[in-house]
């Protein structure tokens, strides 16, 4: 894969080529037109001739700047495809199509900022409507339908100029679902073998809802800590599991590492919930968390299957496939129990205080 650096370097290259192959062929435009007919608006003389330049530069510098800046970019948004969105690494459905969308920007580009050249200056578009160039006079520029036709042409012009440099930045938030984390990385990977993209990305995915759930676990820790609330044992048991949760967590910081991949941390979101009715509500609510914890394993764990890398899987089995179905199981059984106990007119109002003393 071609690195971001070079093909920074290139596009530079490439825009300096463009603008000045640009400002040479409008000079010399310029002259072979010169003798048929003259700019009617003389006090604008010296706007139009800046435009000849700004014009197709504002373009160029629209595109180049976009990927040649790209972390600034990254960080504002891009679909949620670059570093730190959901979707980061997404690999494009078709190469092929990738590489059609890469050559006909590359073909079209440079055509598309020479027609908004000739809009913006005006002249041959009201030549077109005119009359051949060679029977239009300077007098006939001047006219009052001249004039009409070289401000349309100019209000065209202008309109292009926006239009390509809202291509420059779909061909740059294109160019995010195109690109894998390599495309995106200065520095590659040695060690990295058989690790593909999309599991990569599932991973720093997956390392976010970890640490996510370890944030979710201290919350409920802390909240049956209160001296309102006032139960040590379910205080103790959910800050194990966020303790566990946040191992497993930089478990998977290192197994990136290991593998040669590129950790890319998100942001962690505060718990869904700040405040609970009691124990029996925070265990059912901790089973169903569970169970999407679960289920982000398992997602993982198919992606990684399906691009054959059995080291993933195995890793994935070993270390927290098993660790969290018997989370699921103690948190059923913790459940039924609790249910049972609270619901008991024995009991009464003393079976979350008994079952924190006793069973916890």
């Amino acid at each position: 894969m071609v690195q971001l650096g070079s093909v920074n370097s290139r596009l530079k290259v490439r825009t300096i080529v463009q603008n000045v192959t640009v400002i040479v062929l409008l000079k010399l435009t310029d002259t072979l037109m010169s003798p048929y007919f003259t700019c009617p608006c003389t006090n604008l003389r010296s706007l139009l001739v800046c435009l000849y330049f700004t014009g197709p530069s504002l373009a160029f510098t629209a595109l180049t700047i976009s990927l040649s800046k790209r972390g600034v970019f990254e960080a504002l948004g891009c679909g949620g495809c670059c570093k730190g969105g959901a979707g980061y690494g997404r690999s494009c459905t078709s190469p092929a199509l990738c590489s059609l969308w890469r050559k006909s920007i590359v073909s079209l580009y440079p055509a598309m900022c020479w027609v908004t050249i000739l809009f913006i200056d005006g002249k041959y578009y009201a030549c077109l409507h005119l009359g051949t160039c060679s029977n239009i006079t300077a007098g006939d520029m001047k006219s009052p339908e001249g004039i009409k036709l070289q401000v349309e042409s100019q209000i065209l012009g202008f309109g292009l100029v926006v239009l390509v440099s809202i291509l420059s930045l779909c061909f740059y938030l294109y160019e995010c679902l195109c690109s894998s984390p390599e495309d995106r990385s200065k520095m590659q990977s040695t060690v990295k073998q058989n690790l593909h993209p999309e599991s990569e990305v599932e991973v720093n995915k997956l390392i976010n809802i970890k640490l996510t759930a370890s944030y979710t676990y201290l919350s409920l820790g802390m909240f049956f800590d209160r001296d309102d609330v006032a139960l040590p044992s379910f205080s103790r048991y959910f800050l194990e599991r966020s303790v566990k949760e946040r191992e497993q967590a930089e478990s998977l910081l290192g197994y990136q590492n290991m593998r040669g991949g590129q950790i890319l941390l998100q942001t962690i979101a505060k718990p869904s919930r700040e405040d609970w009715r009691g124990g029996l509500d925070a265990l059912n609510f901790s089973l169903q968390y569970q169970k999407s914890l679960n289920q982000s394993l398992v997602d993982v764990h198919r992606t990684a299957n399906t691009h054959g890398d059995p080291h993933l899987c195995d890793f994935l089995e070993q270390n927290f496939l098993s660790d969290s179905h018997d989370a699921i199981k103690q948190l059923g059984d913790y459940v039924g129990s609790l249910t049972r106990l609270t619901s008991s007119s024995t009991h009464g109002n003393m079976g979350e205080y008994l079952f924190d003393k006793h069973t916890l």
